[in-house]
């Protein structure tokens, strides 16, 4: 509830700049090695929060979804995306990858199909 409410807060800041426009990336995942299954859950929960409540159609804001990429809808980084099982950062190989994806994203929002485009910039 507390992040619910900072998230709040943010956006009402963002949308106090209508000229400006902002990309939200959502937050990390960690293994299922350094998390317990309840915050697995809850983290999981939130970002589909932030995607389907939080985020407005047609305001100046845009999410980039790096927890999708990390997580392929379930509640962990996928093994062969961390750097090993108890250190969750990203392997170089995986942020080669997805950086290209936020490349897209941005040129998405850009173009004006921020709205109609996939979260993670990847093709639909």
């Amino acid at each position: 509830e507390n992040y619910k409410l900072q998230y709040g807060a943010l956006k009402e800041k963002m949308h106090s700049f209508p000229d400006a426009t902002f990309v939200v990336w959502t937050g990390a995942a960690l293994t299922e090695a350094t998390t317990t299954p309840d915050e697995a859950r809850r983290t999981k929960e939130f970002f589909d929060w932030v995607k389907t409540e939080w985020d407005e159609p047609g305001d100046n804001i845009f999410l980039w979804d790096f927890y999708e990429l990390e997580t392929e809808g379930g509640p962990y980084l996928k093994p062969e995306y961390a750097s090993s099982p108890d250190d969750p950062h990203p392997t170089p190989e995986f942020g080669q990858r997805v950086a290209s994806l936020l490349g897209q994203r941005i040129v998405d929002i850009i173009a004006g199909k921020g709205d109609s485009t996939s979260l993670t910039g990847a093709p639909d």
